[in-house]
């Protein structure tokens, strides 16, 4: 049984559908054209496990070319578990050949769910900050949205100055979905050092779309938030 041969046993509607609460289809909108079974998440990890070991580069391909969004989906997720754990040689290839292919990584689930693992961690750990900077730069929403999320890798290994560099690059988007992914990774800064959060806050209060600033700040108490919200910062 292949990919999307499991994927039926999990699927919610009959046929796929142009439809989702969670996405924009409509003409003209990011996802037009895509199709969805309906499948929970849990059911897409299932088939990931199931065949991420034996899986040919032909196939995962072929799944990312499909308008159906879960044969998408299970190939960056398992994309993204090969490499979590394969070696660097390995990590690379993988990174190389994603990036190639970010017109068919064209939601933000698919994004979020495969480029920290993907992208993050190879930058991480050859210090190739250049390509994050590269990526946010792109005038494609894909593209400077996996640059954005990307650094929730360096994040997690303490690389905050150079995450700050990359996300102080896409202030000056004016769609809601970078908005809403520079505010994501902010805000995890700030669960990092709450200080150097609040410093990046208050020297780029001007610049920072408003969705930014809510996402980022909250964690923070609500008398604080109120604070901030309208330019009053703590005394460093």
């Amino acid at each position: 049984m292949n990919v999307a041969e499991e994927l039926e046993r999990y699927k919610t509607h009959p046929e796929p559908v142009s439809a989702s609460r969670y996405h924009k289809t409509g003409a003209g909108e990011y996802q037009h054209g895509d199709l969805f079974m309906g499948v929970p998440a849990k059911g897409v990890y299932a088939v990931v496990e199931h065949h991420y070991e034996t899986i040919s580069e032909a196939e995962l391909d072929e799944l990312l070319a499909s308008p159906v969004h879960e044969h998408r989906s299970v190939a960056v997720c398992i994309l993204a578990k090969l490499a979590e754990r394969g070696p660097g040689a390995v990590r690379q290839e993988i990174m190389e050949w994603y990036l190639k292919r970010l017109d068919r990584v064209n939601s933000w689930d698919l994004v979020d769910v495969s480029c920290p693992a993907i992208v993050g961690q190879r930058v991480a750990e050859t210090g190739n900050f250049g390509l994050l900077h590269e990526l946010v730069a792109s005038g494609h929403l894909w593209t400077k949205r996996v640059g954005i999320v990307s650094t929730l890798s360096l994040i997690r290994r303490d690389r905050l100055d150079e995450t700050l560099s990359v996300l102080e690059e896409a202030l000056s988007d004016d769609r809601d979905l970078i908005h809403k992914a520079v505010g994501w990774m902010l805000r995890e800064v700030g669960k990092r050092d709450r200080a150097k959060l609040d410093h990046f806050l208050k020297e780029h209060y001007c610049d920072l779309p408003r969705t930014s600033l809510r996402y980022a700040i909250e964690r923070h108490a609500e008398p604080t938030r109120k604070n901030i919200l309208k330019g009053i910062f703590e005394e460093e």
